[in-house]
């Protein structure tokens, strides 16, 4: 059986603010609605949120998407978070570096 959701106003708002800018209210619905398998599924598990395809989030209170949030650009341009190693750049020998 699927799980009805509904969007808010304000989520619509939204998406059209951060996602689409220059679409309707009407347009976010339905950009907002093809993704109804996901939400359906995530609503069954209890998520919070769901990110979408574009990197947008969805973010949901029970069976409500309440708002949505824009893509947000990876950290440090690497895609699990990791950092480079500045420790070369800021005197640091790292192992296995010679000094010749």
């Amino acid at each position: 059986m699927a799980v009805s959701f509904y969007i808010s106003q304000h989520a619509a708002l939204r998406y059209c603010e951060r996602v689409e800018p220059g679409a309707t209210i009407a347009e976010a619905r339905a950009a907002i609605r093809s993704h109804a398998h996901a939400i359906e599924a995530a609503i069954k598990v209890g998520c919070c949120s769901i990110r979408l395809g574009c990197g947008a989030r969805i973010i949901l209170k029970g069976c409500e998407i309440v708002t949505v949030l824009p893509a947000q650009p990876k950290r440090n341009g690497h895609k699990w978070g990791r950092k480079p190693d500045f420790r070369a750049t800021r005197g640091f020998a790292l192992k296995g570096a010679s000094d010749d």
